[in-house]
Order: structure tokens, then C-alpha cells, then sequence
């Protein structure tokens, strides 16, 4: 078996794809466990408040897509009833932020506003 030698500067070895690098560290770290669990709790706290802090955005993200799919209802029906030129506007499904973390924002729906424009060039 080949002996091994402490490497303190890195080192590299050519690979068919690239190359490793390798470095050996020596550490030593002197561990009080009273300052460690007084760091652990007060992490665990940081993490309880980002938990609190993450609900409450949730809430408030299902409370306004409540009043945007309201708003699409309102537009809508205007739509229908005044023969109004803008396109159907699509409500947002709120069972898909249920969980904000894996809600891609590219799937909500749209607002097309290309009518709008037209009629900005037919006043001119």
C-alpha cells in the first residue's frame, strides 16, 4: 500500500475529463457544549420565525389571488355584457401556491394587454 503524505498545498492530477484537486487541513476546534446549544437554540428560533414568516406570505398570496379571481369575474362579465375587446382573462388556481416554495411563477396566468395598445394607436 502506498504511504500517504500530509498535503497541506493542493495538489493536481490530470483526469481523462479534467483534473482532481487535492488538500489535506488539519483542524482543532475547542467545543463548549453550553455555548453550542445556546448557538442551537438560537437557530432553532431563526428557523421557527422564518417558518412564521413563510405562513403568513402564504396567507396573504391566497388572500390577493381571492381578489384577483374576483376581479376576473368582474372584467369578464363586462366583457360578455359590453361586447368589450379585450381577451378572456384566466383566474389563478389557488390549490397550486399552496405551496409557494414549488409554484413557478411562469404558469400564472397572463395579462394581455395587446388591445390596449391597439386602441392607443387608434387614437393617435
Amino acid at each position: 500500500m502506498e504511504e500517504r503524505k500530509f498535503n497541506a498545498e493542493p495538489s493536481f492530477t490530470k483526469t481523462e475529463d479534467g483534473f482532481i484537486v487535492e488538500k489535506d487541513t488539519h483542524a482543532k476546534s475547542e467545543i463548549k457544549p453550553i455555548e453550542q446549544m445556546q448557538l442551537m437554540a438560537q437557530q432553532m428560533n431563526q428557523i421557527k420565525w422564518f417558518i412564521d414568516q413563510c405562513k403568513n406570505s402564504q396567507a396573504q398570496v391566497l388572500r390577493i389571488v381571492e381578489w384577483y379571481n374576483i376581479r376576473v369575474d368582474i372584467m369578464n362579465n363586462a366583457k360578455k355584457e359590453l361586447w368589450l375587446e379585450f381577451t378572456e382573462m384566466e383566474k389563478i388556481d389557488a390549490d397550486l401556491l399552496k405551496n409557494l416554495i414549488d409554484t413557478d411563477p411562469e404558469k400564472l396566468p397572463k395579462i394581455d394587454l395587446s388591445w390596449l395598445e391597439a386602441k392607443k394607436e387608434e387614437k393617435k
